[in-house]
């Protein structure tokens, strides 16, 4: 399980960038992530109900809604507004694949992780590897390149960054029956708002928007968002954060298995410079254990 988990994580997480390219011609970004988060909320917190789970109060509800708010609310819609506005899903990419480096950064001082020159090593040579892999289809042409889409990406890197390293730090151990579907209630927090203010909540029907909204909603928000937390629970936050080096690895082969695109002589070069540095983070011993 300790090598099963991580991996459908790695895919699960990885199909998001597919979902995205099926939903963004036919919704909004932040009208399709509101109802996203209220049909996966509605699911678990029905789990909940028939799960007879424990339910939080007081301070450890709002806890709960904070990581929500990071994790769920400013990763993603920071992520889907800026590819919505035009970024090249290749510099979107590369700029989500600091996560890793931001949580270290994060975790040494936050949570007391020691992270020794190997693991700095290694998380340094993922990001390369990642670049790497996205290298083919990144463009700086300038067009959909801007300052607001690059700010957004930053906003969603921080905000699963920190939001990873607030979750361990004061959530900790989570009932996994009650308090995934209250989280997804800070994503709601963020997204309704935002989409009320600037949309208009208009759809064009279509097969594609209704598979890929079915599937951002069951697999990735019910299934690989509670996934990420159970890793960080039972899992140091830096290294937890090193396998996002290997989501555009695993969408650059989805994308040759199912869409035909090439994989050039680079991208396989970083994709086993990019999993080599993953098992460099990973197998650590007690170099980086908390202290």
């Amino acid at each position: 399980m300790a090598l099963f988990l991580p991996l459908l994580f790695v895919f699960l997480w990885s199909t998001g960038f597919v979902v995205a390219a099926l939903v963004s011609p036919y919704s909004e970004p932040m009208s399709i992530l509101t109802l996203r988060f209220v049909l996966a909320a509605i699911v678990l917190l029905g789990f909940g109900l028939v799960a007879k789970g424990k339910w939080p109060n007081g301070t450890r509800l709002v806890k709960i809604i904070i990581s929500g708010i990071l994790i769920h609310g400013l990763y993603l819609c920071g992520v889907f507004w800026g590819v919505k506005q035009g970024m090249p899903a290749g510099v979107s990419a590369l700029l989500t694949g600091l996560q890793p480096l931001v949580t270290a950064i994060a975790a040494s001082p936050l949570l007391g992780e020691q992270i020794k020159t190997r693991h700095w090593f290694g998380l340094v040579i993922g990001l390369v590897g990642c670049a790497l892999v996205v290298a083919p289809k990144l463009t700086f042409t300038g067009e959909g390149i801007t300052v607001p889409g690059i700010a957004t990406h930053i906003i969603a890197v921080l905000g699963i960054g920190l939001g990873s390293i607030y979750q361990k730090k004061f959530v900790g151990q989570m009932d996994f029956k009650t308090e995934p579907g209250i989280q997804l209630l800070g994503g709601l927090a963020v997204a309704l708002p935002v989409a009320l203010m600037t949309e208009s909540f208009i759809f064009e029907p279509s097969l594609s928007l209704l598979v890929g909204y079915l599937w951002m909603t069951i697999i990735l928000s019910c299934g690989a968002f509670t996934l990420l937390m159970y890793l960080l629970q039972y899992g140091e936050a830096s290294k937890v954060a090193s396998l996002f080096y290997l989501v555009p690895v695993c969408a650059a082969i989805q994308g040759y298995l199912l869409f035909g695109d090439l994989l050039t002589p680079i991208q396989i070069v970083g994709m086993v410079v990019t999993a080599g540095a993953v098992l460099l983070v990973s197998s650590f011993g007690n170099g980086a254990k908390a202290k």
